[in-house]
């Protein structure tokens, strides 16, 4: 089964081009911020205007490529009873519907219900939903969406995953593969929740240095967290064949060497290279070294307490 990967996007236009250069490349979707302030998603990054976003929307379209705008704020929602608010967004809808927006990325329920009543766009369920179980996803699904984005931190539990999947009516799934996150993140949850209140970049600074700190003083958790490396792709081929990246703050350089990885399937270098810039430069994960890590992360208890294996793995490639 051929799979396609969805993209996050900065706004860089010239870097859009790049993005595509490659003809080999499996780009399905590029998934950007979109250009209305009054609602927020899950990183500060908009469009400066709708005009800036219909030139995207093309150049993605040209490229025969689909386009997503996130709107996944899990807070920052007012009641239903402000009537103009949700007004406004049911108008934002419809605009990005009329400028050729494919699908809305969506994490609060009421949102989601509008999105499916105004328009024929599809809808996806974020990953900010932390959907893990076939109940959650199938209520996401009865709200309308038509694609579900699971918690990643089921990634490796694929029983889960496919038990998700075999529950589905309609909705296909969706994997986040290359977040830099920890592993069950204590702060995620506040994280998102800041950002949807978020007014210029940096704001969730307090948030990023508790995960970085931890990581420097502990630099084998790079190995207990979500990521799926590109050569593993192929084991969810019967789970999913959709791919996201993340890519919405990350730099172009960066962005570029994700999606060649992520495209062919391969990498060689450090593994944090295709995650997180900052973290690879004082982490190093040879990924040429790292062949057994989907067994080693699918039979995990994640119970780090009682187990050495991450530790004795990173002693041994970092040498």
């Amino acid at each position: 089964m051929e799979y396609k990967l969805s993209v996050g996007f900065n706004g860089n236009l010239e870097l859009l081009e790049k993005l595509f250069d490659d003809e080999n490349n499996k780009i399905g979707t590029i998934y950007t911020g979109g250009y209305l302030r009054d609602i927020s998603s899950g990183r500060y990054q908009h469009s400066e205007s709708k005009e800036k976003l219909e030139e995207i929307v093309k150049i993605v379209h040209n490229k025969g490529a689909k386009i997503a705008i996130t709107m996944n704020s899990p807070c920052n929602v007012p009641p239903l009873s402000e009537k103009h608010w949700w007004r406004e967004i049911k108008n934002y809808l419809k605009e990005l519907e009329s400028i050729g927006v494919n699908t809305v990325i969506i994490a609060h329920p009421f949102i989601m219900s509008l999105a499916k009543e105004s328009t024929d766009m599809t809808i996806a369920a974020s990953i900010i939903c932390d959907i893990n179980t076939p109940r959650g996803a199938l209520y996401y699904e009865a709200m309308g969406a038509d694609i579900i984005v699971p918690s990643s931190s089921i990634n490796y539990d694929i029983e889960q995953l496919k038990n998700i999947k075999e529950n589905l009516k309609k909705a296909k799934l969706a994997l986040l593969v290359n977040e830099a996150c920890l592993g069950n993140c204590p702060w995620r949850r506040f994280h998102q929740n800041a950002l949807s209140h978020a007014d210029r970049k940096g704001y969730d600074l307090d948030y990023a240095m508790n995960c970085t700190k931890l990581y420097h003083e502990n630099p084998y958790m790079m190995l207990t967290n979500n990521v799926i490396r590109p050569e593993d792709l192929k084991r969810y081929l019967n789970i999913s064949n959709m791919f996201k990246l993340v890519g919405r703050t990350t730099d172009d350089n960066t962005l570029l060497k994700m999606v060649k990885a992520y495209s062919s399937g391969r990498y060689k270098g450090n593994l944090v290279e295709i995650v997180d810039k900052e973290f690879s430069k004082f982490i190093n994960l040879p990924n040429e070294q790292l062949n057994d890590l989907y067994e080693q992360k699918t039979n995990c208890l994640m119970n780090c307490q009682t187990c050495s294996k991450c530790k004795t793995l990173y002693k041994k490639i970092s040498r």
